[in-house]
């Protein structure tokens, strides 16, 4: 019973999490206004998160991490070190279908300041899902790069493709998925050229 509950509670509070960062902003919005508004009481907020910080990095993580399984999932770990294959365009075009889908919730997670935090996490557990491994293949393309640190790959291989999705976002999803998709895509093309 208690995991029918959960499963009812959590996307109640995450609705009005959205809703709340569309009005009110993160900083303003306290727990009160959450349980309220979810038609919960305060403990029972608790029994799934620690505070408003606590919510709003899990409902990040959650997405972060759908978003890094669909540009990764099926990319071979011989070429996870390729933004061109992570980077497709049918990746790219299954990503904005998933912000599409959860627009309410990322658009105020953008409009509230917090976007940029959403992209950074994305882009780490990307990175995460890519060298995370142990597998010969992986390790071998990283100690190619010369030693340069973890992070400055990181933001070399993901900062141009998620700065034109946060953009994206921004803008209120406006433009065409595909058209930026194909744009990232030649982007990375131009950039990644031999």
């Amino acid at each position: 019973m208690t995991a029918v509950r959960r499963t009812l509670t959590e996307p109640k509070i995450k609705k009005v999490l959205t809703s709340l960062l569309a009005s009110k902003g993160f900083d303003a919005l306290t727990v009160s206004d959450i349980a309220s508004l979810a038609g919960i009481n305060r403990s029972t907020f608790y029994m799934h998160y620690t505070d408003k910080y606590d919510l709003l990095q899990q409902l990040i993580a959650n997405a972060a991490g759908d978003i890094a399984q669909i540009l990764t999932g099926d990319v071979p770990f011989a070429k996870r070190l390729s933004a061109q294959d992570i980077f497709s365009r049918e990746h790219l075009i299954a990503v904005f279908k998933y912000l599409r889908a959860d627009f309410a919730f990322v658009f105020a997670l953008v409009k509230s300041g917090n976007g940029q935090l959403f992209m950074n996490e994305v882009k780490h557990v990307t990175w995460r899902s890519i060298i995370g491994t142990a597998h010969a293949e992986t390790s071998k393309a990283v100690s190619a790069l010369r030693g340069l640190p973890d992070k400055y790959l990181c933001e070399i291989m993901f900062s141009p493709a998620f700065s034109v999705i946060l953009l994206w976002l921004r803008d209120g999803g406006k433009d065409d998925p595909e058209a930026v998709a194909e744009a990232i895509e030649s982007l990375q093309r131009i950039m990644y050229a031999e």
